[in-house]
């Protein structure tokens, strides 16, 4: 056996002695049955790929405790780690990080360069030109990015509104500010979902009329929250509607993901919306499950992404239909949650936890 073999093994065993029961009590019940005992990532849980392995490192999101803290909070959207924050109080939230970061190799804490961005209680706005979100995808000379709390970034392109994709992690590097403003920023987080592979088409188009261009009013922090308004446009220019997104994470106990919150008002004119906000996956052909309120649609690696609204409008495959009269605003709710199956008590689950039941 060799020495760094035995190292790592007994820094397994001493980190798993050293928690206190509760704390042990809490890993076996919440983490091994995907992780394992030990940290190894065989945990009983039958995945498709497996679990990651705690002693191998080289966590994604962030190994300081403050990271780990926050990935045990909202979980991992797009694949089937839950959040916690429900269930667990932040104590035993944190205790559980540092016994994580104690399964793993020695590491070293990299300070907070000062241009980076972090975000702590609230919300961040930033604005600029930004990189390609995935291969083979544009460049954004006109971006911006909302950093949630929970750790979530929300890439859009601003020159006619639209949602690129949500990543998870740090923040962003203003490495603009030594560019003279010609540098883009470095979105920091890793992405965990793309709206229609990081190019979507347009978010809301008039039946038979073609797609209303969105056009960026503004945007806003007010306490957690955070958003941005804009105004729907006809191909003449003539303002057809005002919106206002706002962004969260949603984190239950049977999967993680995002909410995109919306209200729309009239200028004056009646006529139905079909809205482009439901991104189901790119290879996706029939949703498993579906009603007016949920699509539940296979996703790579053997998981659902769920898909549920709350409030005005009906799911119709990628869709959602809206009827906009003159003196009445429209609000609707759309979570985008990734889960094992979409079996009833599951979706009940979900739909109680995320807020968003009927």
């Amino acid at each position: 056996m060799s020495a760094t073999f035995l190292a790592l093994g007994l820094g397994l065993v001493a980190a798993l002695q050293q928690p206190d029961d509760a704390t042990r009590a809490l890993f076996i019940t919440n983490c091994a049955p995907c992780h394992g005992e030990s940290g190894d990532g065989q945990g009983s849980t039958q995945l498709d790929r497996p679990a990651r392995s705690f002693a191998d490192g080289g966590f994604s999101f962030g190994n300081t405790e403050e990271a780990l803290l926050r990935t045990i909070s909202t979980g991992i959207p797009g694949t089937p780690m839950p959040g916690f924050d429900q269930t667990l109080d932040e104590g035993q939230r944190r205790a559980l990080a540092q016994l994580v970061r104690a399964l793993g190799p020695p590491t070293d804490d990299v300070e907070t360069l000062g241009s980076q961005l972090d975000v702590h209680e609230r919300p961040l706005v930033v604005r600029g030109k930004l990189p390609p979100i995935a291969e083979e995808t544009d460049e954004h000379p006109r971006g911006l990015l909302i950093g949630t709390p929970g750790g979530l970034t929300f890439q859009y392109r601003t020159d006619d509104v639209r949602l690129l994709g949500v990543r998870l992690g740090d923040f962003v590097q203003r490495t603009d500010w030594g560019g003279r403003g010609g540098s883009a920023l470095e979105p920091l987080g890793v992405p965990v979902f793309l709206c229609e592979g990081g190019a979507p088409r347009a978010s809301f188009e008039r039946p038979g009329a073609g797609d209303l261009l969105a056009k960026l009013s503004g945007s806003f922090v007010r306490g957690r929250e955070a958003g941005l308004t804009y105004r729907l446009l006809e191909a003449d220019g003539r303002v057809v509607a005002t919106v206002t997104e706002r962004v969260d994470a949603l984190s239950t106990s049977v999967g993680s993901g995002f909410a995109r919150h919306f209200r729309i008002e009239s200028t004056g004119e009646a006529f139905p919306l079909l809205a482009h906000v439901v991104h189901p996956p790119d290879d996706a052909t029939q949703p498993a499950w579906r009603d007016a309120k949920t699509l539940a649609f296979p996703a790579e690696g053997g998981v659902l992404r769920t898909i549920l609204l709350e409030g005005d409008g009906v799911l119709a495959r990628d869709r959602v239909h809206l009827s906009l009269e003159p003196g009445r605003a429209l609000a609707f709710t759309l979570g985008v949650v990734t889960t094992l199956d979409h079996a009833a008590p599951t979706l009940e689950r979900l739909r109680a936890e995320a807020g968003l039941a009927r």
